[in-house]
């Protein structure tokens, strides 16, 4: 919660703290420590993520840092491009490298590539909306750690993909005065999770059965939204603090591994999570600008086979524009 403290002591600095609901003062100051971040990639697609960069393109270098189920260590660096046409429509390109690392193996590999085309109709002087359309490639891997005597993987917290080719849409509305909010929808229509993982198995360890089934994991939809407030000192300098809610909109399933090899329902895998959000923006020059992200759930689902848990997520990310 270092991050969180050090956010509003800037902000109390700054004076700006008073227009924040006072349920933000209790979560920075708690000892909060959960498990479950399951952000599926809607959550930053397009315009679902407030930039305030209006570059005609611009490049985005970001690596992220997460713990995740059974504390595995979760790394990713991910590449974006931005291209603005005509100050209304913007195309964007997510390319993500995931790293991992905990009691069952390290694993590394391409993430799941991430399209999204966004359209801003003209504004009034004070709000400004902007719509969201995507899809989300199963690029990424979900048999990493394959054993060729068994065909069981690691489950899916050390894949770096979810075997989904799914369509995010969404839609989005800032205010001058730096709210903003968005909501949208992440729907999975052709599930391909090549994952075989079964805590069932009589010869797994205890470290093996801390984690959930995912034999071919069948995911359900995400409802996601963002709430957050943007403070800005002397032009260069930006504060945000947020909630990002995710419902998850079924249980999940998996097939079991032995036996008729059933479709076995993951009760409890339906819910909401409900993370907060914080970070701070500098701009170092008219087209270079450098954000230090970090957040953390406190509302999770009791069941969480995607491999999306986060006990938390750093993230740095260095942007450039043209």
């Amino acid at each position: 919660m270092a991050f969180f403290s050090l956010i509003f002591v800037l902000m109390t600095s700054y004076k700006l703290l008073k227009i924040l609901p006072c349920v933000f003062i209790l979560f920075i100051s708690a000892d909060i420590y959960a498990q479950g971040c399951s952000d599926a990639g809607l959550c930053t697609a397009g315009g679902m993520k407030h930039t305030q960069n209006e570059n005609e393109k611009t490049f985005t270098a970001n690596f992220q840092y997460g713990k995740g189920e059974q504390n595995v260590n979760i790394s990713s660096i991910q590449l974006e491009y931005r291209q603005l046409i005509k100050n209304k429509w913007a195309f964007q390109i997510k390319l993500p490298f995931v790293f991992t690392s905990g009691n069952l193996g390290n694993t590394g590999a391409l993430g799941d590539l991430s399209l999204v085309g966004s359209y801003k109709p003209q504004s009034d002087k004070s709000w400004q909306s902007e719509f969201n359309i995507g899809f989300k490639l199963p690029t990424g891997r979900t048999d990493l750690l394959k054993n060729q005597l068994t065909g069981l993987t690691a489950p899916m917290p050390y894949q770096s993909g979810l075997g989904t080719f799914d369509v995010l849409l969404g839609a989005s509305i800032a205010h001058k005065k730096g709210w903003f909010f968005a909501t949208g929808i992440q729907l999975p229509l052709i599930q391909n999770n090549n994952n075989i993982f079964d805590t069932s198995i009589g010869s797994f360890t205890q470290e093996q059965r801390a984690y959930f089934s995912s034999t071919r994991l069948i995911r359900q939809p995400d409802i996601v939204a963002r709430l957050e407030k943007t403070f800005s000192y002397k032009e260069k300098l930006r504060f945000q603090l947020g909630f990002i809610p995710i419902y998850h909109l079924g249980n999940d399933s998996y097939t079991e591994f032995s036996g008729n090899r059933e479709k076995i329902t993951l009760t409890g895998s339906e819910g909401l999570t409900l993370n907060m959000s914080s970070g701070v923006t500098y701009k170092l020059k008219d087209n270079l600008q450098v954000s230090i992200r970090y957040s953390q759930p406190f509302i999770v689902r009791k069941v969480r086979p995607d491999g999306l848990t986060r006990h938390y997520v750093f993230g740095f990310e260095l942007s450039y524009g043209l």
